[in-house]
Formats: C-alpha cells, structure tokens, sequence
C-alpha cells in the first residue's frame, strides 16, 4: 500500500505484521520506507516483523546508510531511542 501525504511524501506498506497484546491481536506495520517529493528516502526496518520478537526494535536509516533513529524496544528497563540530529542542528529547543 502506498499512501501520499499532501506535501507530496510517500509512505509505503508491504504488509501488517499481528501483534498479540494481552490476548488481542493487532495487525499494524511500520512503513517500509518513506520518501520525499525529491526523492530522498528512508528505509525502515521493523525487527519485529523479521523475528517474530523484539517488540519496538526497529531502525530508520537514510540511503547512504547512516542511522536516523533506532530503538532497542519499549517497556523495559536499559531499552533506549537514538535519533541521530543533522550536523548543522543541534538539540537546544528539543524535548524528550
């Protein structure tokens, strides 16, 4: 599936990957990757459609290869997101 944004970036779906949460079952799917209007994209990579585990283990990287954000899962303790800032921003102003 693919969906448009109005500012013309693509986000592409191949499929739903179930997820079983407290006994229900979910079908939800990161994009495959998303791509601008000038044709940069980022692929993701959803550990969890992979495996079948890791639950909120995915990463988000750029064409020339290059980390955008990742995440070690959600939940548990020790797990971490990275999002990696362009060299010309740094992260005043920014919440986490």
């Amino acid at each position: 599936m693919l969906i448009a944004g109005t500012d013309g970036t693509l986000f592409h779906f191949s499929d739903s990957n179930p997820h079983n949460v407290g006994g229900f079952t979910y079908d939800v799917s990161l994009p495959d990757y998303i791509e601008d209007r000038n044709g940069n994209k980022i692929v993701v990579t959803d550990y969890m459609t992979q495996t079948g585990a890791n639950r909120g283990v995915f990463n988000y990287t750029d064409i020339l290869g290059r980390a955008v954000l990742s995440s070690s899962g959600f939940g548990a303790s020790g797990n971490t997101i990275s999002v990696v800032l362009p060299a010309n921003l740094d992260s005043q102003g920014l919440i986490f």
